[in-house]
C-alpha cells in the first residue's frame, strides 16, 4: 500500500462524478488561494496521511449519505495536526446528516469538523421519484441554497478560518435519511446490472477511465460492469456516443453533466 503525504497549506479533497463538486471545488478553491486540490478517486487506495493547518471536503450526496469511496477514505485517513477542517456536500435537493457523519468520523479522529455547508446544485442522474423521497422531502425542512449563491460567504468564512454551524436537514430526516442511506449504499455495488449499450458505442475506453471504482473493463469491445458500482451516472452522462443506458430510464432523454466541467477534467480528476 503506498502513502502519501501532503505538506500544502490548504488542502482540498474532493470526490466528483458529473462535476458538480468539482466545480464547487474550483470555485471555493479561486476564492481562497494557496490550494492543493486533491482527487479523491485518485488517491483512494493510498494510506493518506495529511499535515496542515487548513483541509477541506467537498463531495455529492448520494441516497443522503456519503458516497461509498468518500467515507471508505474518511475512514482511512491521518492526521498529523490538528487542523481548520471544512466540508461542503453538494446535492440535488435532500442533503440529509451527511456532514453530521462526517463530524462523527473526525471526531473518532481526535479532529474537529470546523463548518459544514450543504449546497444545491442540478441533478445529472436519471432516477424516478419514490416514496422514500416524497417523505424526506416533506420532512427534511428548508432545502440548501444554490451553490452560487452562497459561493461568497462559504469561501469568506472558510478564508477566515471561522467555526460555524454544521448544515443538514431537520432531526427526523437525518434518522431516517441515515437508515435509508445504509440500504441504498449496499444496493448500489449491484445496481449495474441494470447498465447496458447500444450498437453507438465506438470502444472509445471513456467509460473505463472515468469510472471512479474502477468498475468498467471492455470485454469484446464493449464495457462490462463489475457489481462494484458506485452509482454516480459518470460512465453514462459522459459518454461521447450516448451509448450507455440504464434501465429504460435513460433511453432518449439528453445527457447532462456540469456545464463548466470538461471531460479531461473528469477523467483526469
Amino acid at each position: 500500500m503506498l502513502k502519501k503525504e501532503y505538506n500544502m497549506k490548504i488542502k482540498v479533497f474532493y470526490f466528483s462524478a458529473t462535476g458538480n463538486s468539482l466545480y464547487a471545488a474550483k470555485k471555493i478553491s479561486e476564492k481562497i488561494g494557496y490550494t492543493d486540490m486533491i482527487p479523491i478517486s485518485k488517491i483512494k487506495k493510498q494510506n493518506t496521511i495529511i499535515d496542515g493547518e487548513k483541509v477541506g471536503f467537498i463531495f455529492p450526496v448520494y441516497a443522503w449519505g456519503m458516497p461509498r469511496i468518500v467515507e471508505e477514505f474518511m475512514k482511512n485517513i491521518k492526521f498529523k495536526k490538528n487542523p481548520y477542517i471544512f466540508a461542503v456536500a453538494t446535492c440535488a435537493g435532500t442533503p440529509g446528516g451527511v456532514l453530521k457523519k462526517i463530524s462523527k468520523i473526525l471526531d473518532r479522529k481526535d479532529v474537529k469538523l470546523n463548518i459544514g455547508f450543504t449546497v444545491r446544485q442540478s441533478s445529472h442522474v436519471f432516477m424516478q421519484k419514490n416514496i422514500f423521497r416524497s417523505i424526506m422531502m416533506k420532512i427534511s425542512g428548508k432545502p440548501p441554497e444554490a451553490f452560487q449563491n452562497r459561493l461568497p460567504d462559504i469561501a469568506s468564512k472558510i478564508k477566515n478560518s471561522q467555526n460555524g454551524k454544521i448544515e443538514s436537514s431537520s432531526f427526523f430526516a437525518n434518522i431516517i435519511g441515515n437508515l435509508l442511506h445504509g440500504l441504498a449504499s449496499n444496493q448500489f455495488k449491484k445496481m449495474d446490472k441494470d447498465f447496458w449499450v447500444t450498437d453507438d458505442c465506438t470502444n472509445c475506453k471513456i467509460c473505463v477511465e472515468i469510472c471512479p471504482a474502477d468498475n468498467i473493463e471492455l470485454l469484446e469491445s464493449r464495457p462490462e460492469w463489475k457489481n462494484n458500482c458506485e452509482f454516480c451516472f459518470a460512465c453514462l452522462q459522459w459518454c461521447p456516443e450516448g451509448a450507455i443506458q440504464y434501465s429504460n430510464l435513460s433511453t432518449g432523454k439528453k445527457r447532462s453533466h456540469h456545464k463548466e466541467i470538461t471531460l479531461d477534467e473528469i477523467v483526469n480528476k
